[in-house]
């Protein structure tokens, strides 16, 4: 109630008056309405329910807690009004209040509102971070109050009410951290550089009617997918026949992909310059990343560790090998890359081993020809992918199933001597070679790129 009478509604009654026409409420306050909303409803219910309550001997019970915290519960909508304050500020409040105080108007507002008596002497950054706070001692009131209630069944009612209160404290966690992920992929995007076809293959005779339709990569707004989750990052070096490149890898939960480090020298643009508070980030400041022939899914390549023996037979210290592979068992590519040290090279076995077999688990029982870039595929490049799939499949494959499903139908013929092992493909050698790598078949990254 302080941050919006004391704060917001002078902000309002000035812009009116034509002044900090620059400023935002709703960037800076959020749903606060909304908050002030719910606590004033709660505090309301909560005192009424206490004097309808009380007698003589008695004044205040659980169950009155209890009734009201419900009613808090519902109109919050199980703490939704709670999380949208506290996701903005974490991720846009303190930033955007930064940016204001650049502005000598701002300050002085500032300076202003926080001389009111209902401040008690309390920062403007004090009264935003305090819903936040109460939100997250919620669960220690109820359980102190758990812990002095005697009655089973208000004890109940109690734990009940813990258990809403932390499960709606997790799933606020997990926005925040989903929110934090997406800005950093979404940033990663922005400096991700896909060189086109004709660096990448030099080669290749591209006609002059295609070069211009060829000269860009349809995957630039390949990463940032809501579902996509950054798993690690960090450099390594790619050891080469002639020389060693330093590389910067990003391990999704789908992807691996491999870049190049390029530094960006290009300075801070005009509009940027002259508007600093307005939140314009240029996408080119900072390193580039050039993508290394193409991104990985993590069910097309084995992990190699070096032996003690191996390495000193290469004198590769802290090195491991991908091995790229086809969804036709074909070996494309080999990357051997080396850390900076035994415990980089650790830490990086341990998120790729790990992130392969949670996207293997993940695509168990999905279709062989789903993947996480689906939402991206032209939808006559889904039904051609989805017609090459239907056609792979030999004449007896086909034969086989059509003379089951009439058994099927039929059953008067004792159909479970039908062995239907041999409608899988025949796994290869390599992954015998490479004994204990992380390998399953499931969607190739290929046909992407195809």
């Amino acid at each position: 109630m302080v941050l919006k009478h004391c704060f917001r509604e002078p902000m309002k009654k000035v812009q009116v008056e034509g002044y900090l026409m620059f400023a935002e409420p709703g960037d800076l306050f959020a749903n606060l309405d909304e908050l002030c909303y719910v606590s004033y409803t709660f505090c309301k219910d909560f005192i009424s329910s206490l004097l309808k309550d009380m007698s003589p001997t008695n004044f205040g019970s659980t169950k009155v807690l209890t009734s009201a915290f419900d009613r808090l519960t519902k109109h919050s909508r199980n703490g939704e009004v709670y999380h949208r304050y506290c996701l903005n500020y974490s991720n846009n409040a303190l930033t955007y209040l930064e940016s204001l105080r650049k502005h000598d108007d701002f300050c002085e507002f500032e300076k202003w509102c926080e001389q009111d008596s209902r401040c008690n002497r309390l920062q403007l950054t004090d009264l935003l971070v305090a819903p936040m706070q109460h939100c997250t001692k919620m669960p220690l009131l109820l359980s102190n109050i758990r812990k002095y209630t005697a009655d089973v069944e208000e004890r109940m009612h109690l734990t009940t009410s813990l258990e809403i209160v932390e499960k709606s404290l997790v799933q606020l966690e997990d926005k925040m951290k989903w929110v934090k992920n997406y800005e950093r992929v979404l940033e990663i995007q922005q400096h991700v550089v896909w060189p086109p076809v004709t660096d990448m293959d030099p080669k290749a005779y591209i006609p002059d009617f295609l070069k211009s339709t060829l000269n860009h990569q349809p995957c630039e707004r390949l990463l940032a997918s809501p579902k996509r989750q950054l798993v690690h990052e960090g450099p390594l070096t790619l050891v080469e026949h002639s020389k060693m490149v330093d590389m910067y890898l990003f391990l999704f939960d789908d992807i691996l992909l491999l870049t190049k480090i390029k530094k960006n020298r290009k300075k801070q643009s005009a509009p940027e310059a002259n508007h600093p508070s307005s939140g314009y980030k240029n996408p080119v400041d900072g390193p580039m990343y050039v993508v290394h022939r193409q991104p990985i899914a993590l069910d097309r390549f084995i992990i190699h560790d070096l032996g003690p023996a191996e390495v000193s037979a290469t004198g590769l210290k802290h090195a491991f090998v991908l091995v790229q592979i086809t969804r036709f068992q074909q070996v494309i590519g080999a990357y051997t890359l080396m850390a900076s040290n035994d415990t980089t090279k650790t830490n990086w076995l341990h998120h790729l081993k790990s992130a392969t077999e949670n996207y293997k688990d993940m695509h168990k029982a999905t279709s062989p020809l789903t993947n996480c870039f689906q939402e991206n595929i032209h939808p006559q490049i889904h039904e051609l992918q989805q017609n090459q799939y239907h056609d792979h499949l030999s004449p007896r494959i086909v034969k086989r199933r059509d003379m089951r499903r009439v058994l099927e139908r039929s059953k008067t013929i004792d159909i479970s001597h039908l062995d239907t092992q041999h409608e899988e493909d025949e796994c290869s050698g390599i992954e015998k070679h490479f004994q204990g790598a992380p390998y399953s078949k499931s969607t190739s990254m290929d046909s992407v790129y195809i």
